[in-house]
């Protein structure tokens, strides 16, 4: 998030890492709600009972849920990771840009 935030600070040339955190908050909330929504309905589905007798079935179910489940989630956020357009080359350019930003800006406020 910091390599999108200092982006965002040198095209817009405002700081707005709180909005980006805010965001990021946000969806995980989001996120956590969803995961509370579907996951009820798919434990009725397979016959769970919480803090009862489940049978061998219903067992194995659950565990193929959580273990298979997230592997495509991973797979689509490493993609999107490996294609982002931001890599450590460009990161030391931008950095470089924001320094000589922020001291001409220091110079500037000096006069």
């Amino acid at each position: 998030m910091a390599d999108v935030t200092d982006q965002d600070y040198l095209e817009s040339g405002t700081q707005r890492t709180g909005l980006y955190y805010s965001m990021l908050t946000m969806t995980n909330k989001i996120g956590y709600a969803v995961a509370v929504g579907v996951i009820y309905p798919i434990l009725d589905w397979i016959g769970f009972v919480p803090g009862g007798v489940n049978t061998p079935e219903t067992i194995a179910t659950l565990k193929y849920i959580f273990v298979f489940t997230p592997i495509p989630i991973w797979l689509l956020a490493a993609i999107i990771m490996w294609n982002f357009p931001l890599d450590s080359k460009k990161q030391e350019h931008l950095r470089r840009l924001l320094d000589e930003r922020e001291e001409l800006l220091s110079q500037e406020s000096e006069v």
